[in-house]
């Protein structure tokens, strides 16, 4: 099991963190890696990088002038960080280049890039569907600290192309790719914060989370995890504590889709926990109950 530290005085945040695979479509078994397991010392480092509720009033619906957004509605365009990371981006058909949309970016899995990820989970249509403009990543490793804040930057990148309202900027990803999401948000790395996240099979035990820092203010979070998952057994209900604990949350009911909703979180950090069938590389299907968490919350720029 490998270890790697990142310094920031002498707070370090341990996670496990995992590789493999891959919403409401029937879930998907998805093929990546075997998913191994990594242990990561990870500090709580500022690392400057880039990184609502229903539909916005057109009073406060974010707008770009016209002629400063080139990319186009009803398109897939494949972008490279100045890295060389490759992401993919997917516009709806009716999207406005004057009224900010809201965007979920999407991390593969190790192994993973942005086609199979995106073909595994059958994200896009809903997605665009429902409005978002959606992003998929190639595969970059929780524990790649130059490639984590690199990654972070992409939805920065996406604004300068497309009109995005930055308030509503939102993360998912499968094993590596919600690993990743840990060590973007325990980190800071995104910057604005994302509004909400979603990570998938993520590798972050109970043992090394106790170590972690709860973020201020609180993240909502929508936790998903197979009962299967022999790669990280229980993780998913390790991870669900950590957060209701962070977020002050309390007593959770449970939704027509079986998720648990924690509610009265403090500064409205709301906890979500699904645990859906299968192992670790099946993808749950819970697209329009991920949207409708996403679209629940916006976190306003500093």
């Amino acid at each position: 099991m490998q270890s790697w530290l990142l310094g920031r005085g002498s707070t370090l945040l341990s996670i496990a963190l995992v590789a493999c695979s891959s919403t409401e479509t029937a879930p998907t078994e998805t093929a990546h890696d075997a998913g191994a397991s990594i242990e990561a010392s990870v500090p709580v480092d500022p690392g400057a990088s880039d990184a609502g509720a229903s539909p916005k009033s057109d009073a406060s619906v974010v707008r770009c002038e016209a002629g400063t957004r080139t990319g186009a509605a009803g398109t897939s365009e494949d972008l490279t960080t100045d890295a060389g990371l490759h992401f993919s981006v997917r516009t709806p058909s009716d999207y406005d280049p004057l009224r900010g949309s809201p965007l979920i970016v999407m991390f593969a899995p190790s192994g993973g890039t942005a086609a199979s990820i995106e073909a595994s989970t059958k994200l896009t249509p809903d997605a665009l569907g429902a409005g978002f403009v959606v992003a998929y990543v190639d595969t970059v490793s929780p524990t790649n600290i130059a490639g984590a804040k690199d990654a972070a930057g992409i939805p920065s990148r996406i604004a300068e192309r497309w009109c995005i309202d930055r308030e509503r900027v939102y993360l998912t990803g499968s094993s590596d790719g919600g690993g990743l999401i840990y060590t973007i948000v325990l980190n800071h790395y995104m910057t604005p914060e994302p509004a909400a996240v979603a990570p998938f099979a993520a590798g972050a035990s109970k043992n090394t989370l106790a170590k972690a820092t709860c973020l201020a203010p609180p993240m909502p979070v929508m936790v998903m995890h197979n009962s299967g998952d022999a790669v990280f057994p229980k993780y998913g209900q390790a991870a669900r504590d950590w957060w209701v604990s962070c977020n002050a949350c309390g007593d959770p009911e449970t939704l027509a889709d079986g998720c648990l909703a924690y509610r009265d979180c403090a500064d409205g950090g709301d906890v979500r926990y699904c645990e859906g069938e299968g192992g670790h590389g099946r993808w749950p299907g819970l697209h329009s109950s991920m949207f409708e968490f996403f679209l629940a919350h916006t976190r306003a720029a500093p």
